[in-house]
């Protein structure tokens, strides 16, 4: 079975959200970068992606988010 659904709130992305992808977030949040970051899921992930994949994406290509929203973070 296949079940899909529409996030379109951060807060609801942190809730959805486990392990290192959580320590992204906050760090998106910390810049108030929230609005940007899920205009830049919708553009990377344009048909749609399952929850582990967006999970994955947000834990491990933390470098590429925020070079796309310009947070400096070393």
């Amino acid at each position: 079975m296949k079940v899909t659904k529409e996030i379109t709130k951060f807060e609801t992305l942190k809730l959805e959200s486990w392990g290192g992808a959580l320590e992204t977030l906050k760090i998106i949040e910390q810049n108030n970068k929230q609005d940007d970051f899920m205009y830049l899921l919708e553009d990377v992930f344009y048909e749609g992606v399952d929850e582990t994949d967006l999970n994955d994406f947000i834990w491990f290509e933390d470098e590429y988010i925020f070079d796309s929203l310009e947070i400096d973070f070393k």
